[in-house]
């Protein structure tokens, strides 16, 4: 059928177009059925698709996202966020954009003239392992119309903005003023001062004080009052892989991100995937690498972009007669979205071609979507389940092949994001532990690095694709969209069907792994983090202290003396042996739409202990749900074992910063060795039970057994201290009210001497 409409668009959509669109669009043609032969049917659903796409016949090439580089260490650059015009074709629409330039030094505040850019598909910033990043973020965003959460935050209609590096494992440093730029810091607002919006509140609401269950909105603990803020993300000792930053302000986050504001980062090379196997090296740089950055928007006919994403803007699968859906799909008139069109973008491009050259290809897909999830797959006309693809890497760090001896723990391992199986060999190739997949799950925020390769001998055409995907019975159903043009050219003769990729989780693991090391901080005014008992010293103590005239609140902000273990709180004690965190994704409002997270302790014997519960609740960056002490011996990170479970009718998607996890592959108890671990992760789908009926969101249906969701069990190293938090990476269930802090404090000075 593929073949025949392409036939079809050569022959008679290049020549007669122009006649054909006005002619079929005045005459009233009954795509279901009729007179028409069908190679007319298809030619005239190709047409349409042409004229409401503005594609051209001929899809262009994907390029990657444009890119800045570091330079001896370090790169320095302005990012501004912003509204700008985005094209979709011959659709026009305006987004939410960063608008990225080079400057000549970290406090430079002005760009070096001819390097700005704006793509709506994101800029690429490129780093190796110790670099740091210095971002000038400015705010000049317009009023957000829309924004969920103003009956909460009157002001989040002024669009306030922060900045998240997404799954780098690097200090969440909160800025003390002055020459003291912020980490990865994301209690943080950064205001546009020319925006004078207001939210009234429903006369219906209740204030933030009178209503205990409602999120507090927005990050008060800074704010940043000029427009702009300064970071510095320093990456010490950090393993290469696929990374992405996007703002992180609570409330809105879901519009921003929404609208377009993402970007993507790398640390290291793709051949660093190979672990220095010198073949696999080799041929990643001759087959070549593309990153593909997955975005999504929705305008409607007159030519708004949706800055808040609506699953059912046009059906989950194609209609009978209904266009192919290249790139894009039409508004359903039943949800009133006619005349409008839902643009799925590989690098901000609709429908791009890619060529396959003979040494294979590694595919490093970013999903940058809001709430968007994808079921990704390459079908072939004789593979329509998809063809395989080698698993290189996940959530930025390459997985460990050689420990899948026992294939269904492995499997364990992935969390559900794809199911894997022993890779097909060529003829003549040697054998490999290398791992496959014909289907990649994709929740928001999750990354996936994969091998492409032909595994025929003669050329052949493809079609990179998300399969309709759904998140619950009543919940979100995302559509099928074919994403991308695939052209798979014959092999080589010597090329091999897989590579060999292991070490790199010991390595991160090791005492000499950023994940395995003794913290060090980064002290006010220094360009470098400093090991831990250098920061301790009273005089950088002192330094702690904010500036005078930054507006901070001090029931958000961590204590330096706390923080720097000068003093220790009872209420950071570590788990005792045998303990674990159970954390439930739930609703606080049973029967309304609602979002929240309860946690408890469980003890040695299983029981919970419920002076360490508590309840289902939004999000209050006044509470620290989570606290811990990390570890002063290298090598030795304090490790906890945390229960998740969904007891909601949808699927969530959880996601911690400034660390990692394994999923373990038994009970709650299970050691967590370093040989075990074969996947590391920043994000894993924790999904509903298969009947929900009894899963109201309540703690209790789960004590019950009312609602029995699949449990999952996770195992998180913490290294990196300060203020953060975890979540569902839905940004809709985040924003509302899906988070809660963690704080992780250094080990009392008399501790953090040993080795």
């Amino acid at each position: 059928m593929r073949a025949t409409t392409s036939r079809c668009l050569q022959a008679i959509c290049v020549r007669e177009r122009q006649a054909l669109i006005p002619k079929y669009a005045k005459s009233n043609v009954n795509f279901s059925g009729g007179t028409m032969s069908n190679w007319r049917h298809l030619c005239v659903i190709g047409v349409f698709a042409l004229a409401w796409t503005g594609q051209h016949a001929t899809a262009a090439a994907l390029k990657d996202p444009v890119t800045f580089e570091s330079h001896r260490g370090t790169l320095n650059l302005i990012l501004t966020a912003r509204a700008a015009p985005v094209l979709f074709g011959k659709v026009s629409t305006t987004g939410w954009v960063y608008e990225a330039c080079l400057r000549a030094s970290a406090t430079a505040k002005t760009c070096i003239h001819g390097s700005e850019t704006h793509p709506y598909g994101g800029v690429w910033l490129k780093l190796k392992r110790n670099d740091t990043l210095n971002i000038r973020l400015v705010n000049k965003l317009p009023i957000v119309s829309d924004a969920k959460h103003c009956a909460d935050n009157p002001d989040l209609a002024n669009n306030p903005t922060n900045l998240h590096t997404h799954g780098l494992i690097v200090e969440p440093h909160r800025s003390t003023g002055g020459n003291d730029p912020y980490g990865d810091y994301i209690f943080v607002e950064v205001r546009n001062t020319g925006n004078h919006g207001n939210c009234t509140p429903p006369a219906t609401a209740a204030s933030p004080t009178s209503m205990p269950t409602m999120a507090r909105h927005g990050h008060p603990d800074t704010d940043v009052a000029d427009n702009a803020v300064e970071y510095r993300i320093s990456l010490v000792n950090h393993p290469s892989g696929m990374f992405w930053f996007h703002p992180h302000m609570h409330g809105v986050a879901l519009n921003q991100v929404t609208s377009g504001l993402a970007g993507v980062i790398s640390v290291g090379e793709p051949e660093d995937e190979c672990q220095h196997d010198l073949q696999c090296i080799v041929a990643v740089r001759a087959g070549g690498s593309h990153v593909l950055v997955l975005k999504d928007s929705e305008v409607l006919a007159d030519g708004t972009l949706l800055d808040q994403q609506d699953p059912g803007f046009c059906t989950g699968t194609a209609a009978t007669g209904e266009a192919l859906r290249q790139g894009v799909c039409a508004g359903s008139k039943d949800a009133g979205f006619e005349g409008g069109h839902w643009f799925h973008t590989v690098n901000g491009q609709v429908y791009p071609t890619v060529t396959i050259g003979e040494h294979g290809q590694l595919w490093r897909f970013v999903n940058a979507s809001a709430s968007r999830s994808y079921d990704l797959s390459l079908t072939t006309d004789d593979e329509k389940d998809g063809l395989p693809l080698q698993i290189f890497a996940i959530d930025g760090i390459s997985i460990d092949a050689a420990m899948a001896a026992d294939l269904p723990a492995l499997q364990t391992q992935f969390g559900r994001k794809m199911t894997i199986f022993r890779c097909p060999q060529l003829p003549g190739a040697v054998p490999t532990e290398a791992v496959c997949t014909r289907h990649i799950r994709m929740m928001p925020s999750s990354r996936v690095t994969v091998r492409v390769v032909n595994d025929k001998a003669q050329a052949r055409d493809a079609v990179l694709r998300t399969n309709d995907f759904r998140t619950g019975p009543d919940a979100d159903d995302w559509p099928a969209i074919d994403l991308a043009s695939v052209h798979l050219t014959p092999p080589a003769h010597s090329i091999a069907a897989s590579y060999k990729i292991s070490g790199a989780i010991r390595n991160v693991l090791s005492g000499d792994g950023v994940l395995g090391a003794v913290p060090s901080l980064m002290a006010p005014g220094a360009l470098r983090p400093e090991p831990l008992d250098q920061v301790q010293k009273p005089a950088n103590a002192r330094l702690l202290t904010a500036a005078p005239h930054m507006h901070m609140a001090t029931a958000y902000a961590i204590d330096p003396e706390l923080k720097l273990g000068l003093r220790e709180d009872p209420h950071c004690a570590n788990l005792a042996k045998g303990e674990y965190r159970r954390i439930y994704f739930g609703n606080p409002t049973p029967g309304q739409d609602g979002f929240g997270l309860a946690t408890v302790v469980v003890g040695a014997d299983g029981k919970e202990k419920p002076d360490t519960a508590t309840p289902m609740r939004v999000f209050d960056p006044t509470q620290t749900t989570v606290c811990l002490t990390a570890s002063a011996v290298k090598g030795q990170a304090t490790t906890e074992v945390w229960e998740l479970i969904n007891v909601t009718g949808e699927d969530h998607n959880f996601h911690i910063h400034q660390t990692r996890f394994s999923l373990l592959t038994s009970g709650p108890t299970q050691p967590n060795r370093i040989d075990e671990t074969a996947v590391l992760q920043d994000n894993v789908p924790v999904l509903r039970a298969a009947d929900v009926s009894g899963c109201d969101g309540r703690v209790q249906s789960f004590a019950s057994g009312a609602c029995k969701p699949t449990v999952v069990r996770v195992s998180i190293p913490f290294t990196q201290i300060g203020d953060f938090v975890f979540h569902c990476h839905i940004l809709e269930h985040e924003d509302g009210g899906m988070m809660a802090r963690i704080r992780v404090v250094a080990p009392p000075m008399h501790q953090a001497t040993k080795q």
